[in-house]
Parts: structure tokens; sequence; C-alpha cells
């Protein structure tokens, strides 16, 4: 084992925002979104960002204690979040005072979960429209006749497996992977893609997958707009931001492993997670589709099969150790229904349902991502004066500046989407995707929204606490 040698035996930090749509109760020990912003405003006051003019590597700055702070750890014993007397930044002050603090930073719906929504929804689109959007979309691209007609042959194979309104969603979903996807695929990747989604439509799947077509078209959706990719009711956003940067990097890889765990088969090492079969007509529910259920919860049970990568170690061989039925979901059960999860102590549910730490998110990225095995996590923050993490090959323990300085340097795109880590102003300690920076702004898909966000510079650089990049030495 190298690097989690390193680990601290305190409780790490988890990933996981409180969802901004749904907002259920909170499971005992959880950070509530208020607490969490005063305290990132407290800790953003307090670090002092280090001058790298002349550094050409990640400044190792010297940090001021924020406190007993332990962000979105949901185990029994977790410390509360307290700012104390500590001065909260005026920008985070106007941000709180609105009524949905996301706002100031979304984009707009042009690429959001609630456009696809509505656009899928929509009771004047007509079947007719709705392929003929998508063929002149395809027309738009002036692909090679031989390519071109491949495509074409393909979506008409996936049109024959359809009911009819699941036609209609397909059109609008081929619309948006010919005409908006980001980055846009030659015409063999988009053959080859609609090609795949053909073939899932019709697959024996096992039976908690469900039907078999609208698995296919839910993952189809998540290639063409992977920036509408939500994590639902879950603090499973770092498991949701590396499925959204596979879904950019590598769609084809993206469709395997769908298919694959569909099948109940592991992928690549991978075992299925199931526990979201359990979701259906519960107050468990955690609102996500069905892609995103089995593609989060196998993440996030990866993460369980690697030892020292996240908090929550296996109990047992082949017992599944992340289930997505213990967070509070957002319709209460009708009294004498069994809660999930009732039989279980609170320690045993907090274990089950905790996020993924900062430090098995570099674990993570690097099962799922192929070419991220150099991925080290450059970290800032401090829990009672001491770093949470030792300095180790996996870890770089840096200032906020120099994470934005590295984080430029790298020059996220779309292309080249990197996880970061900020302390949200409506959630706790949060995973993200940069996918652009300019001298203004940095741009984010937000799984907790299905959506893109721009932070101003000046606000990314206090609220940031993780980049995660190759090495750099």
């Amino acid at each position: 084992m190298t690097g989690f040698d390193a680990l601290p035996p305190a409780s790490p930090r988890l990933l996981g925002p409180t969802p901004l749509k749904q907002k259920p109760a909170l499971p005992a020990g959880a950070v509530t979104p208020a607490a969490a912003a005063t305290a990132a405003a407290a800790a953003a006051a307090e670090m002092a960002p280090a001058d790298l003019s002349s550094a050409t590597s990640p400044d190792k700055a010297n940090f001021a204690p924020t406190g007993d702070v332990h962000f979105g750890d949901k185990s029994p014993d977790a410390a509360p979040v307290s700012a104390g007397d500590k001065k909260i930044p005026d920008f985070v002050k106007e941000i709180m005072k609105k009524k949905e603090p996301v706002a100031s930073y979304r984009v707009g719906q042009d690429q959001s979960k609630d456009r696809l929504d509505q656009r899928v929804g929509d009771p004047h689109l007509s079947l007719p429209e709705a392929v003929k959007g998508a063929q002149d979309a395809l027309d738009q691209l002036n692909l090679p006749s031989e390519q071109r007609q491949v495509v074409q042959q393909q979506m008409a194979a996936l049109m024959g497996k359809l009911s009819e309104p699941q036609k209609q969603e397909a059109a609008v979903y081929l619309q948006e992977l010919f005409s908006k996807r980001g980055p846009a695929l030659g015409g063999e990747k988009l053959g080859a893609l609609v090609g795949q989604v053909a073939t899932m439509a019709s697959r024996s799947y096992d039976p908690r997958v469900g039907d078999s077509a609208a698995f296919a078209l839910s993952s189809l959706r998540d290639v063409a707009a992977p920036e509408s990719i939500s994590q639902g009711a879950t603090n499973a956003c770092a498991a949701a931001s590396i499925q959204t940067q596979l879904a950019l990097k590598d769609p084809q890889r993206y469709l395997q492993m769908a298919d694959t765990l569909a099948q109940g088969k592991a992928f690549e090492g991978m075992e299925p997670n199931w526990s979201f079969s359990r979701e259906t007509g519960r107050a468990s529910d955690t609102g996500r589709s069905i892609s995103a259920k089995l593609m989060q919860n196998t993440i996030m049970e990866a993460g369980r099969d690697h030892e020292g990568q996240v908090l929550n170690s296996p109990s047992k061989p082949g017992v599944e150790d992340y289930d997505s039925t213990l967070l509070p979901g957002p319709v209460p059960l009708e009294e004498g229904v069994p809660q999930p999860g009732e039989n279980l102590s609170e320690q045993e549910k907090a274990r089950l349902s905790g996020g993924t730490d900062e430090m098995g998110a570099v674990g993570l990225r690097r099962k799922v991502l192929p070419g991220t095995e150099d991925t080290v996590l450059y970290h800032s923050g401090q829990i009672e004066g001491k770093p949470e993490y030792a300095e180790s090959e996996d870890v770089r323990n840096v200032s906020h500046k120099a994470q934005v300085d590295l984080l430029r340097q790298a020059a996220p795109s779309r292309e080249n989407p990197i996880l970061v880590n900020i302390m949200h102003p409506e959630s706790n300690l949060h995973a993200m995707t940069a996918i652009g920076m300019d001298q203004e702004a940095v741009t984010l898909i937000n799984t907790a929204t299905g959506g893109v966000e721009r932070i101003p510079i000046a606000d990314f650089e206090k609220l940031v606490v993780g980049v995660y990049l190759p090495k750099s030495e």
C-alpha cells in the first residue's frame, strides 16, 4: 500500500453535499448547509494564500487552524461544525441572503438537467418534430457520406427497438449528441456510440435494472449531455463527478461500463452495487436516473474495495458496503412501513451510507478513468492546526493560491475535465468537475444541480480545498 499508510487515525473529511433540490432531514452528525457555509467562510478568511510568482512546484504553505471541523462527516462521533466568532467574508454573506445561493453561480439552463427534462416532457413536441430535429442536427455535421450512412443505420436500429414515447426521448438525446455535446465527436465515434446504445436497448439485463431500452436511453443521455448527470438526494458527489468525467473523456468506455454492470457482471474488477433497487417507492428514493444509480453506486462500492482509500472499509467479502437507501428521502414512509436499515445501528448506517473521503477520490479516479494513474491530491485545509493528510506520494499540502495556479496551468476543459473539492456555499465539502478557466472565473459541472456554474476566481480561491492533478515535482 502506497501513500495511504500516512493517513491519520482520525476520520477524514467526507465528500458529499446536502442535495439542493431535495432537502430531507439530515442524518445525525450531518452538517447543515448554513453551518458548512459559515465554517467554509471562516476557513477561507483565515487561510492566507502564498506567493507563487517564482515557484516551479506547489507551495508548501503554512496554514492557519480552522477549528475542530469535520465537514460532511456523518459518523456518530463527528464533531459539530462551529465557526465561533470568526468573520464571514462579505461575499459569502451576500450569497447566503439569497433564496437560492447557487443561482448566483448558475450559467443558465442551456447545459442543465432541467433543460433536458423540459425538452423530453414538452407536451407540444411531436415525434416527427423530435426526429426531424435529430436528423437536421446530424446533417449539419457534414460528415463523410460513409460515416453519415453508418450513423443513420444505427439510429434506425435503435428506433426499431423502442416504444413510441421512447423514440421521442431518443430523438431528443440524439439531437443533443449531434449538436450540443462538448467535446464534439467524429463520425466514426458517433456511429459506434449509437450502435452500442442500440445493442443495449435489446440486451437481457439483470431484472433489477428494469426495462433494457429505458436503461439504454438513460445511458445515451449521460454521454450526450454529461453536464446533466445528477447525484440526486445522495452524498455521492465524488462518484457522480468521476462518472461525469468518464462520460466527457471516453463515452465509449462509459457505455461499456454501464452495459457490463447492467448484465450483473463486474467491470474491470468493479462489482455492481444493487442497493438502489430497494429505493423505488420508498422514502429513501434518491431521485436519480437508472444509469446514475447503477454507475454511482458501483463507483461508491469500488472505493470500499480498496483498503485505505476511503473511511468505510469492507465488512465482509462479497457483501455490499454502500447502501444508498439509508439516506433520508423526500417522502416520509407511511406508518407501519419498515424503515430502511431499521435493524442497523446508527454507526453501521453511517458506515454504509457515508460519502467518499478526499483521499478515496484519488483511488477512485485512478480506477475509473484510464490515464490517471499518476493523480495526486493537491490539498489545503487543517483541523486543529495540523494537516489532515501527511505529505506522501499521493498528497501535496499547498495553499489556496497554489491550487488556483496549478489548476490554471492544467487548463481544464471538456476534453480535460479536472476533479476539484470546494466548500460550496449551499453544500458540505463538495466534489465538482472543472471544465474551463479564464481570467475571471472557473467553469464547473455541479452534479448536485445537474448543471454548469461559473465561480469568480476571487470566490473560488477562498472556497477551493482540493485539486486532483498529475504529479508536479
